[in-house]
């Protein structure tokens, strides 16, 4: 399996979005994804009621839910939790009847959503048969908290380095046993493969804003850096590259030699 990040689903589903977006399941990638919400005021907008000045377009609240494929063979469903406010429009008045606020019905007020958490986390990447787990299980980790805390995220994927490289068995300890800085290993994985390792050294500077910086992180920066982090994994586990390489190697050393496959010459 080629690997694959499913960085358009996060992007919309962090919002804001007024309509909820269609995507492909991530799991059969052959229906989509559909909500079932259910949607409450926060407590704080519903004592805003009482300012004379209130309006709907000041409303918030959260919902509950379910998303899930539609395809009866499928049918995986996450529980999901998240936030939405009055989204009006500000060159469209507000209706009469909305300024009797006790008979005011909230569900009839436009609203834009944000998705913060989905139970089992939604899967961030299709990944190739060969990672390890302790690589999935931290890629898992960080998909449960990359809507509400990117910068946790972040720093959840650094450790996923640590543990690729630990699986491509690249020294951890200086000479004197003390824990080698992930820096210094990327740069060692350089000698292996200096495509993979360039990936993963952007990446580890983006995890380690999440784990220094007090001001969090922007999710595009992070998902920017779980991108390149899943091209290094293509990269490192799936051999369709290698056999490529040597084809092409093979192919470059007969050159003017080279022949169609039945002139018998071993291509």
């Amino acid at each position: 399996m080629r690997a694959h990040f499913h960085r358009e689903m996060f992007e919309a589903l962090s919002g804001p979005f007024l309509e909820w977006p269609d995507f492909p399941c991530p799991h059969c990638r052959l229906s989509s994804m559909e909500p079932t919400v259910e949607i409450f005021e926060d407590p704080e907008s519903v004592l805003a009621r009482n300012d004379p000045d209130w309006d709907p377009s000041r409303m918030f609240g959260f919902f509950h839910g379910t998303y899930g494929c539609s395809r009866p063979q499928c049918k995986k469903t996450h529980a999901i939790v998240g936030a939405w406010k009055a989204e009006w429009d500000p060159d469209l008045s507000i209706d009469e009847e909305f300024d009797e606020v006790a008979n005011f019905d909230e569900a009839s007020v436009p609203k834009s959503y944000e998705v913060r958490f989905a139970v089992p986390p939604l899967p961030m990447m299709d990944l190739p048969d060969k990672v390890p787990s302790s690589v999935q299980d931290l890629i898992i980790s960080a998909s449960s908290v990359i809507l509400s805390d990117p910068s946790a995220a972040a720093n959840r994927i650094r450790s996923a380095i640590e543990a690729t490289l630990d699986d491509r068995r690249i020294r951890k300890l200086k000479p004197n046993r003390s824990p080698l800085e992930t820096h210094k290993r990327i740069e060692a994985f350089q000698e292996k493969n200096p495509d993979a390792a360039s990936h993963l050294m952007a990446m580890k500077w983006i995890g380690n804003l999440g784990s220094h910086e007090r001001t969090p992180l922007p999710l595009n920066m992070v998902l920017d850096g779980i991108e390149l982090f899943t091209q290094a994994l293509e990269l490192i586990y799936d051999n369709r590259y290698q056999k490529l390489a040597r084809r092409a190697a093979e192919i470059n050393k007969l050159g003017r030699r080279l022949r169609p496959p039945n002139a018998n010459n071993g291509l």
